[in-house]
């Protein structure tokens, strides 16, 4: 696969079903009586699944974003107060390079680090701005000009 990110999404979901497939098969060796081990993980599943909320949540969200991919590693993106660029998405979390932030008021990175839970793609708004069919994002310059202003000079001195 020529795309670098595909590649590593494919890597990470491989790993995931070779784990998923130990697991099963270790435990079709440990309990010979299938019914007592179905009765048994479903006990524990759902213990599991009222204590593990958040982490199965972000997992289905991690799933979200390979799919739909509201921002991919290298992507510019904000989602809630954090704004920066993605160096990456594991099974659980986000991880940004802040740009900005609250001491900087340019678009320099700052040298933070966000981590913030892939569920939150479920609760806010995530404002891409590095969206590959349109890549760029529109900036208004204001100034004021006086009536008596010489027009020709201005366009001249904005097209330069």
């Amino acid at each position: 696969i020529p795309n670098r990110v595909s590649r590593f999404n494919l890597q990470r979901i491989f790993r995931l079903v070779v784990v998923v497939a130990i697991v099963f098969v270790a435990i079709s060796v440990l309990f010979v009586n299938w019914y007592a081990a179905v009765v048994s993980l479903g006990l524990i599943s759902l213990i599991l699944g009222f204590a593990l909320q958040m982490p199965i949540s972000s997992f289905i969200a991690w799933i979200y974003i390979l799919a739909r991919a509201p921002y991919r590693v290298g992507d510019r993106i904000r989602i809630g107060d954090a704004h920066g660029d993605v160096i990456d998405v594991s099974y659980l979390d986000t991880t940004l390079w802040e740009f900005g932030g609250e001491h900087l008021w340019t678009d320099h990175p700052s040298g933070r680090v966000i981590k913030f839970p892939n569920s939150t793609v479920f609760e806010t708004p995530v404002f891409n701005y590095s969206w590959p069919l349109f890549p760029y994002v529109w900036n208004e310059i204001k100034f004021q000009l006086a009536y008596e202003s010489d027009l020709e000079f201005v366009a001249k001195t904005m097209r330069e």
